[in-house]
């Protein structure tokens, strides 16, 4: 995935039964964190679409974003 905007879009475009497989993938291939890090990233930019759009993506992973 090229950037936290096409990672956050993917990771909503998932069907609920794909989201485990998603995740399993990017385990395998080394670029979970790399993924995770471009959503934390954009969660603190300054435009509120980009946060909710990084927020709802993490979420939709299941990490909780309220730490």
């Amino acid at each position: 995935m090229q950037d936290s905007a096409s990672d956050a879009n993917h990771i909503l475009s998932l069907r609920d039964e794909d989201v485990p497989e998603f995740i399993r993938k990017q385990i395998v291939t080394k670029s979970l964190s790399t993924t995770v890090r471009h959503l934390n990233d954009r969660l603190l930019s300054a435009n509120e679409t980009d946060r909710t759009l990084a927020l709802t993506a993490l979420k939709r992973l299941g990490l909780d974003t309220d730490s």
